[in-house]
């Protein structure tokens, strides 16, 4: 997407402004491709928005 797109943190940043994230090494697919580190992020958001 990077390659694409530009940075997408910086685009989103245009609309909100507290924008966070960080990419996951994997494709299309990150739930098949990279699930522990895809629920690590998601519980750490989860968690931070309560």
């Amino acid at each position: 997407m990077e390659d694409l797109y530009g940075d997408p943190l910086a685009m989103w940043r245009t609309w909100a402004g507290d924008v966070t994230g960080h990419a996951i090494d994997c494709g299309h697919h990150t739930a098949e491709e990279a699930p522990h580190e895809l629920a690590k992020s998601l519980l750490s958001f989860l968690q931070s928005v309560r």
